[in-house]
Protein backbone atom coordinates (compact mmCIF):
# COMPACT_ATOMS: atom_id res chain seq x y z
CA UNK A 1 0.00 0.00 0.00
CA UNK A 2 1.39 3.22 -1.26
CA UNK A 3 -0.42 5.63 1.74
CA UNK A 4 -3.42 6.81 3.41
CA UNK A 5 -5.17 8.14 0.59
CA UNK A 6 -4.92 5.10 -0.95
CA UNK A 7 -5.78 2.84 2.11
CA UNK A 8 -8.79 4.25 3.42
CA UNK A 9 -10.21 6.36 0.13
CA UNK A 10 -11.08 10.09 -0.40
CA UNK A 11 -14.53 10.48 -1.78
CA UNK A 12 -17.28 8.37 -1.81
CA UNK A 13 -18.31 6.55 -5.33
CA UNK A 14 -21.68 4.56 -5.56
CA UNK A 15 -21.42 1.90 -7.71
CA UNK A 16 -24.68 0.55 -6.60
CA UNK A 17 -27.99 2.06 -5.26
CA UNK A 18 -28.92 1.55 -2.13
CA UNK A 19 -32.20 -0.26 -1.45
CA UNK A 20 -33.33 -1.25 2.29
CA UNK A 21 -36.09 -3.26 2.59
CA UNK A 22 -38.31 -0.71 4.35
CA UNK A 23 -38.64 0.72 0.93
CA UNK A 24 -40.68 -2.19 -0.06
CA UNK A 25 -43.87 -1.21 2.09
CA UNK A 26 -43.81 2.67 0.23
CA UNK A 27 -46.21 3.24 -2.26
CA UNK A 28 -44.72 3.20 -5.77
CA UNK A 29 -45.90 6.79 -6.51
CA UNK A 30 -43.51 8.07 -4.26
CA UNK A 31 -40.49 6.02 -4.80
CA UNK A 32 -38.96 8.18 -8.09
CA UNK A 33 -39.16 11.08 -5.53
CA UNK A 34 -37.28 9.40 -3.63
CA UNK A 35 -34.67 7.92 -5.79
CA UNK A 36 -34.33 11.51 -7.36
CA UNK A 37 -33.54 13.47 -3.78
CA UNK A 38 -31.43 10.60 -2.58
CA UNK A 39 -29.12 9.92 -5.48
CA UNK A 40 -29.64 11.92 -8.69
CA UNK A 41 -28.81 15.02 -6.96
CA UNK A 42 -25.40 13.46 -5.38
CA UNK A 43 -22.44 14.06 -8.35
CA UNK A 44 -20.78 10.71 -7.83
CA UNK A 45 -23.93 8.89 -9.00
CA UNK A 46 -24.32 10.98 -12.03
CA UNK A 47 -20.71 10.12 -12.93
CA UNK A 48 -21.81 6.66 -12.64
CA UNK A 49 -24.77 6.98 -14.81
CA UNK A 50 -22.58 8.92 -17.32
CA UNK A 51 -19.89 6.44 -17.24
CA UNK A 52 -22.17 3.52 -17.99
CA UNK A 53 -24.21 5.26 -20.66
CA UNK A 54 -20.39 6.38 -22.48
CA UNK A 55 -18.85 2.90 -21.50
CA UNK A 56 -15.86 5.04 -19.93
CA UNK A 57 -14.53 2.15 -18.10
CA UNK A 58 -11.07 3.01 -18.82
CA UNK A 59 -11.47 6.99 -18.96
CA UNK A 60 -12.75 7.44 -15.56
CA UNK A 61 -10.30 6.41 -12.48
CA UNK A 62 -11.68 4.00 -10.16
CA UNK A 63 -11.72 5.49 -6.72
CA UNK A 64 -12.96 2.52 -4.07
CA UNK A 65 -15.85 3.53 -1.90
CA UNK A 66 -15.50 4.29 1.75
CA UNK A 67 -19.15 3.22 2.66
CA UNK A 68 -19.76 0.96 5.55
CA UNK A 69 -20.98 -2.61 4.34
CA UNK A 70 -23.36 -4.93 5.26
CA UNK A 71 -23.23 -8.69 4.23
CA UNK A 72 -26.32 -8.62 2.06
CA UNK A 73 -25.53 -4.97 -0.02
CA UNK A 74 -21.78 -5.14 0.28
CA UNK A 75 -20.37 -1.86 -2.26
CA UNK A 76 -16.96 -2.20 -2.35
CA UNK A 77 -15.84 -5.59 -2.03
CA UNK A 78 -15.56 -7.88 -4.95
CA UNK A 79 -17.25 -11.61 -5.11
CA UNK A 80 -14.90 -14.08 -3.41
CA UNK A 81 -13.32 -16.87 -5.46
CA UNK A 82 -16.23 -19.23 -5.33
CA UNK A 83 -12.82 -22.48 -5.35
CA UNK A 84 -12.40 -20.74 -2.20
CA UNK A 85 -15.20 -22.95 -0.34
CA UNK A 86 -17.03 -26.37 -1.58
CA UNK A 87 -20.48 -26.39 0.17
CA UNK A 88 -20.40 -30.00 1.93
CA UNK A 89 -23.00 -31.89 4.41
CA UNK A 90 -22.89 -30.78 8.28
CA UNK A 91 -20.95 -32.23 10.61
CA UNK A 92 -23.20 -33.10 13.05
CA UNK A 93 -26.63 -34.36 12.19
CA UNK A 94 -29.19 -31.75 13.88
CA UNK A 95 -27.40 -29.37 12.88
CA UNK A 96 -29.31 -28.77 9.38
CA UNK A 97 -32.49 -29.01 11.31
CA UNK A 98 -31.98 -26.89 13.54
CA UNK A 99 -31.32 -23.94 11.50
CA UNK A 100 -33.61 -24.71 9.24
CA UNK A 101 -35.81 -21.56 8.53
CA UNK A 102 -33.57 -19.23 10.98
CA UNK A 103 -31.69 -16.50 9.54
CA UNK A 104 -28.18 -16.40 10.74
CA UNK A 105 -26.60 -13.38 12.29
CA UNK A 106 -22.62 -14.01 11.93
CA UNK A 107 -20.45 -11.51 12.44
CA UNK A 108 -16.54 -10.93 12.06
CA UNK A 109 -14.87 -8.23 14.59
CA UNK A 110 -13.06 -5.59 12.91
CA UNK A 111 -9.60 -5.81 14.02
CA UNK A 112 -6.24 -3.47 14.07
CA UNK A 113 -2.73 -4.54 14.27
CA UNK A 114 0.07 -2.92 14.85
CA UNK A 115 2.74 -4.13 12.26
CA UNK A 116 4.55 -6.84 12.96
CA UNK A 117 2.31 -7.98 15.46
CA UNK A 118 0.60 -11.60 15.53
CA UNK A 119 -2.70 -11.19 13.83
CA UNK A 120 -5.78 -12.88 14.48
CA UNK A 121 -9.09 -13.19 12.80
CA UNK A 122 -12.01 -13.19 15.64
CA UNK A 123 -15.91 -14.33 14.50
CA UNK A 124 -19.26 -15.70 16.15
CA UNK A 125 -21.42 -17.86 14.18
CA UNK A 126 -25.74 -17.63 15.18
CA UNK A 127 -29.04 -18.42 14.01
CA UNK A 128 -32.28 -16.86 15.18
CA UNK A 129 -33.23 -13.34 16.62
CA UNK A 130 -31.30 -12.95 19.71
CA UNK A 131 -28.79 -15.23 18.62
CA UNK A 132 -30.97 -17.84 19.51
CA UNK A 133 -28.73 -21.20 18.08
CA UNK A 134 -24.90 -20.75 18.34
CA UNK A 135 -23.28 -22.85 15.12
CA UNK A 136 -21.52 -25.61 17.14
CA UNK A 137 -18.38 -28.04 15.72
CA UNK A 138 -19.26 -27.32 11.89
CA UNK A 139 -16.40 -26.15 9.44
CA UNK A 140 -15.97 -22.29 8.85
CA UNK A 141 -12.95 -21.19 5.73
CA UNK A 142 -12.17 -17.95 6.52
CA UNK A 143 -10.47 -15.74 3.14
CA UNK A 144 -8.77 -12.65 3.14
CA UNK A 145 -8.31 -9.88 0.57
CA UNK A 146 -4.44 -8.86 0.43
CA UNK A 147 -4.85 -6.16 -2.75
CA UNK A 148 -7.84 -4.14 -1.88
CA UNK A 149 -9.66 -3.04 -3.77
CA UNK A 150 -10.78 -4.65 -6.50
CA UNK A 151 -8.63 -7.92 -5.51
CA UNK A 152 -9.93 -11.35 -5.02
CA UNK A 153 -10.35 -13.50 -1.45
CA UNK A 154 -7.32 -15.90 -1.14
CA UNK A 155 -8.27 -18.89 0.93
CA UNK A 156 -6.08 -18.75 4.52
CA UNK A 157 -7.56 -21.79 5.76
CA UNK A 158 -10.41 -24.15 7.58
CA UNK A 159 -11.47 -23.91 11.38
CA UNK A 160 -14.01 -25.39 13.53
CA UNK A 161 -16.41 -23.73 15.68
CA UNK A 162 -16.48 -23.88 19.26
CA UNK A 163 -19.37 -24.37 21.97
CA UNK A 164 -20.09 -20.78 21.53
CA UNK A 165 -20.00 -20.64 18.13
CA UNK A 166 -17.16 -18.62 17.64
CA UNK A 167 -13.48 -19.41 15.61
CA UNK A 168 -9.73 -17.53 16.68
CA UNK A 169 -8.15 -18.29 13.77
CA UNK A 170 -4.50 -16.92 13.58
CA UNK A 171 -3.11 -16.01 10.54
CA UNK A 172 0.34 -17.84 9.52
CA UNK A 173 1.92 -15.39 8.22
CA UNK A 174 1.68 -11.40 8.80
CA UNK A 175 0.31 -9.17 6.46
CA UNK A 176 2.05 -5.56 6.19
CA UNK A 177 0.64 -2.38 6.48
CA UNK A 178 -2.78 -1.57 4.90
CA UNK A 179 -6.93 -2.26 5.06
CA UNK A 180 -7.65 -5.94 4.62
CA UNK A 181 -11.25 -7.21 4.11
CA UNK A 182 -12.04 -10.56 5.62
CA UNK A 183 -14.74 -13.26 5.04
CA UNK A 184 -15.39 -16.08 6.72
CA UNK A 185 -17.98 -18.76 5.07
CA UNK A 186 -19.81 -21.73 6.65
CA UNK A 187 -18.99 -24.82 4.69
CA UNK A 188 -22.46 -26.18 5.56
CA UNK A 189 -24.84 -23.46 3.79
CA UNK A 190 -22.38 -20.73 2.69
CA UNK A 191 -23.73 -18.01 5.13
CA UNK A 192 -21.27 -15.77 5.80
CA UNK A 193 -19.76 -13.47 7.76
CA UNK A 194 -17.34 -9.87 6.99
CA UNK A 195 -15.09 -7.82 8.48
CA UNK A 196 -11.61 -6.04 8.32
CA UNK A 197 -8.56 -6.19 9.23
CA UNK A 198 -6.21 -3.05 9.58
CA UNK A 199 -2.80 -3.06 9.99
CA UNK A 200 -0.93 0.13 10.92
CA UNK A 201 2.16 1.32 11.75
CA UNK A 202 3.56 3.08 15.03
CA UNK A 203 2.41 6.11 15.92
CA UNK A 204 -0.47 6.42 13.40
CA UNK A 205 -3.03 9.28 14.11
CA UNK A 206 -6.97 8.61 14.54
CA UNK A 207 -9.77 9.92 15.39
CA UNK A 208 -12.74 8.17 17.77
CA UNK A 209 -16.74 8.84 17.71
CA UNK A 210 -18.96 7.07 19.63
CA UNK A 211 -22.06 6.32 17.57
CA UNK A 212 -24.62 6.75 20.11
CA UNK A 213 -23.11 9.65 21.95
CA UNK A 214 -21.40 11.62 18.74
CA UNK A 215 -24.49 10.98 15.97
CA UNK A 216 -27.77 10.08 17.24
CA UNK A 217 -30.55 12.13 18.98
CA UNK A 218 -32.83 9.48 19.79
CA UNK A 219 -32.10 5.90 21.16
CA UNK A 220 -33.00 3.10 18.80
CA UNK A 221 -32.82 -0.51 19.78
CA UNK A 222 -35.60 -1.91 18.05
CA UNK A 223 -34.63 -1.93 14.28
CA UNK A 224 -36.12 1.89 14.00
CA UNK A 225 -34.03 4.57 12.28
CA UNK A 226 -32.24 6.85 15.10
CA UNK A 227 -32.54 10.26 13.78
CA UNK A 228 -29.16 11.63 13.01
CA UNK A 229 -27.37 14.85 14.44
CA UNK A 230 -27.38 17.31 11.34
CA UNK A 231 -23.57 17.74 10.80
CA UNK A 232 -22.28 14.34 12.18
CA UNK A 233 -21.35 13.01 8.74
CA UNK A 234 -19.47 16.04 7.44
CA UNK A 235 -17.39 16.29 10.81
CA UNK A 236 -16.51 12.36 10.34
CA UNK A 237 -15.32 13.31 6.73
CA UNK A 238 -13.52 16.27 7.23
CA UNK A 239 -11.48 14.70 9.62
CA UNK A 240 -10.72 12.13 7.46
CA UNK A 241 -10.06 13.87 4.72
CA UNK A 242 -7.59 15.81 7.42
CA UNK A 243 -5.58 12.17 6.88
CA UNK A 244 -6.76 10.41 10.19
CA UNK A 245 -7.74 6.85 10.87
CA UNK A 246 -11.78 6.99 11.44
CA UNK A 247 -12.63 4.65 14.71
CA UNK A 248 -16.22 3.95 15.58
CA UNK A 249 -17.01 2.81 19.00
CA UNK A 250 -20.10 1.84 20.42
CA UNK A 251 -21.40 0.01 23.68
CA UNK A 252 -23.97 -1.90 21.71
CA UNK A 253 -23.59 -5.85 21.75
CA UNK A 254 -21.99 -7.19 18.76
CA UNK A 255 -25.44 -9.23 17.88
CA UNK A 256 -26.36 -5.59 16.61
CA UNK A 257 -23.20 -4.90 14.26
CA UNK A 258 -25.30 -5.83 11.43
CA UNK A 259 -27.91 -3.17 12.14
CA UNK A 260 -25.25 -0.87 12.87
CA UNK A 261 -23.60 -1.17 10.02
CA UNK A 262 -26.40 -0.34 7.71
CA UNK A 263 -27.57 2.58 9.59
CA UNK A 264 -23.97 4.22 8.90
CA UNK A 265 -23.90 3.03 5.14
CA UNK A 266 -27.35 4.57 4.93
CA UNK A 267 -26.63 7.89 6.13
CA UNK A 268 -23.10 7.92 4.00
CA UNK A 269 -20.48 7.81 7.13
CA UNK A 270 -17.07 7.22 5.49
CA UNK A 271 -15.35 3.96 5.95
CA UNK A 272 -13.61 2.87 9.58
CA UNK A 273 -13.07 0.46 12.14
CA UNK A 274 -16.07 -0.48 13.72
CA UNK A 275 -15.58 -2.04 17.48
CA UNK A 276 -18.74 -3.55 19.19
CA UNK A 277 -18.78 -4.70 23.41
CA UNK A 278 -18.20 -8.54 23.58
CA UNK A 279 -20.46 -8.43 26.52
CA UNK A 280 -24.20 -7.72 27.79
CA UNK A 281 -24.43 -6.33 30.89
CA UNK A 282 -23.87 -2.38 31.14
CA UNK A 283 -20.94 -2.67 33.39
CA UNK A 284 -19.07 -5.27 30.58
CA UNK A 285 -20.21 -3.08 28.16
CA UNK A 286 -18.59 0.39 29.55
CA UNK A 287 -15.38 -2.20 30.32
CA UNK A 288 -14.82 -3.21 26.76
CA UNK A 289 -15.50 0.20 25.68
CA UNK A 290 -12.67 1.57 27.64
CA UNK A 291 -10.28 -1.32 27.38
CA UNK A 292 -10.81 -1.36 23.44
CA UNK A 293 -9.31 2.14 23.66
CA UNK A 294 -6.41 1.19 25.82
CA UNK A 295 -5.34 -1.47 23.47
CA UNK A 296 -4.96 1.21 21.19
CA UNK A 297 -2.99 3.07 22.59
CA UNK A 298 -0.87 0.87 23.97
CA UNK A 299 -0.35 -2.16 21.83
CA UNK A 300 -1.06 -0.47 18.86
CA UNK A 301 0.56 2.48 19.38
CA UNK A 302 -1.89 4.75 17.83
CA UNK A 303 -2.12 8.52 18.53
CA UNK A 304 -5.79 8.96 19.78
CA UNK A 305 -5.87 12.80 18.82
CA UNK A 306 -9.50 13.42 19.18
CA UNK A 307 -12.11 11.64 20.62
CA UNK A 308 -16.11 12.26 20.26
CA UNK A 309 -18.91 11.20 22.94
CA UNK A 310 -21.42 12.29 25.14
CA UNK A 311 -20.85 13.06 28.93
CA UNK A 312 -21.31 9.75 29.82
CA UNK A 313 -18.45 9.23 27.53
CA UNK A 314 -15.71 10.98 29.82
CA UNK A 315 -15.27 8.71 32.33
CA UNK A 316 -14.35 6.29 29.66
CA UNK A 317 -11.76 8.40 27.97
CA UNK A 318 -10.32 9.57 30.97
CA UNK A 319 -10.05 5.88 32.12
CA UNK A 320 -8.43 4.93 28.54
CA UNK A 321 -5.75 7.89 29.20
CA UNK A 322 -7.12 10.25 27.06
CA UNK A 323 -6.19 13.63 28.04
CA UNK A 324 -9.37 16.68 28.53
CA UNK A 325 -8.19 18.50 25.50
CA UNK A 326 -9.01 15.84 23.15
CA UNK A 327 -12.34 15.59 23.87
CA UNK A 328 -15.37 16.67 21.99
CA UNK A 329 -18.19 16.41 24.28
CA UNK A 330 -22.42 17.13 22.91
CA UNK A 331 -23.72 18.74 25.14
CA UNK A 332 -26.85 16.80 27.03
CA UNK A 333 -30.57 18.23 25.38
CA UNK A 334 -31.60 19.03 28.93
CA UNK A 335 -28.11 19.57 31.16
CA UNK A 336 -29.51 19.22 34.96
CA UNK A 337 -25.88 20.63 35.52
CA UNK A 338 -22.91 21.59 34.14
CA UNK A 339 -19.40 19.00 33.81
CA UNK A 340 -17.02 19.74 36.06
CA UNK A 341 -14.16 19.50 33.54
CA UNK A 342 -13.23 23.21 31.79
CA UNK A 343 -10.75 21.63 29.69
CA UNK A 344 -13.30 19.66 27.55
CA UNK A 345 -14.70 21.22 24.25
CA UNK A 346 -18.45 20.95 24.13
CA UNK A 347 -20.55 20.80 21.11
CA UNK A 348 -24.23 21.74 20.89
CA UNK A 349 -27.16 18.86 20.78
CA UNK A 350 -28.99 19.91 17.98
CA UNK A 351 -26.45 20.20 15.12
CA UNK A 352 -22.91 20.07 14.37
CA UNK A 353 -23.11 23.02 12.58
CA UNK A 354 -21.00 25.56 15.01
CA UNK A 355 -18.32 23.18 15.44
CA UNK A 356 -18.15 22.62 11.86
CA UNK A 357 -17.19 25.66 11.01
CA UNK A 358 -14.33 25.33 13.33
CA UNK A 359 -13.17 22.40 12.07
CA UNK A 360 -12.85 23.68 8.49
CA UNK A 361 -10.70 26.70 9.76
CA UNK A 362 -8.35 23.77 11.14
CA UNK A 363 -8.39 21.89 8.06
CA UNK A 364 -7.23 24.83 5.93
CA UNK A 365 -4.58 25.14 7.92
CA UNK A 366 -3.38 21.75 8.41
CA UNK A 367 -4.04 21.55 4.31
CA UNK A 368 -1.64 24.45 3.60
CA UNK A 369 1.24 22.77 5.61
CA UNK A 370 3.63 21.34 2.84
CA UNK A 371 3.59 17.62 5.19
CA UNK A 372 -0.02 16.65 4.64
CA UNK A 373 -0.46 12.85 5.95
CA UNK A 374 -3.24 11.68 3.18
CA UNK A 375 -0.07 12.50 0.80
CA UNK A 376 2.31 10.35 2.55
CA UNK A 377 3.50 6.54 2.17
CA UNK A 378 3.34 4.63 5.32
CA UNK A 379 7.39 4.70 5.50
CA UNK A 380 6.84 8.61 5.12
CA UNK A 381 4.19 8.85 7.30
CA UNK A 382 6.31 6.94 10.41
CA UNK A 383 9.17 9.34 9.77
CA UNK A 384 7.15 13.00 10.05
CA UNK A 385 4.93 11.61 12.84
CA UNK A 386 6.94 13.48 15.62
CA UNK A 387 6.48 16.68 13.38
CA UNK A 388 2.90 16.35 12.60
CA UNK A 389 2.09 15.66 16.36
CA UNK A 390 3.73 18.93 17.28
CA UNK A 391 1.93 21.14 14.47
CA UNK A 392 -1.79 19.48 15.27
CA UNK A 393 -1.67 20.28 19.17
CA UNK A 394 -0.77 23.49 18.05
CA UNK A 395 -3.78 23.69 15.70
CA UNK A 396 -6.49 21.78 18.55
CA UNK A 397 -5.11 24.59 20.96
CA UNK A 398 -6.37 27.24 18.76
CA UNK A 399 -9.44 25.06 17.83
CA UNK A 400 -10.31 24.87 21.63
CA UNK A 401 -9.62 28.30 22.21
CA UNK A 402 -12.19 29.93 19.83
CA UNK A 403 -14.71 27.26 20.52
CA UNK A 404 -14.58 28.50 24.26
Amino acid sequence: MSGVSEWWGTKRIDYALYYPEALRSFPSLVLPALLHSSYWENYDVAAFVVQQVLDLDEALPHTPSITPRNTETDLHSPTPSSSNSQTEKWLRRRTKLKVNNLNPNHRCFDTIYLEGQEQEITAKFFYGPLDALSLVGEKVDISIMDNHPGGEYNFLGTQVTSQGGRINFKIPEKFGTGLYPVRCQVRGDKSTAEGFMAVVPNGTECVVFSIDGSFTLNMSLMGRDAKIRPGAVEVVRLWQELGFVIIYITARPDLQKESVLEWLGTHNFPHGIVAFSDGISPTDLLKDKMEYLIRLKNECKMNIYAAYGSSKDINVYQSAGIPLSKMYIVKPKNPKRKHQHDEVVTIDYETFTSHLVMLRQLMKRRASSSLKIQHLTFKEQKETVPILAASTRRMSRDLRDSTL
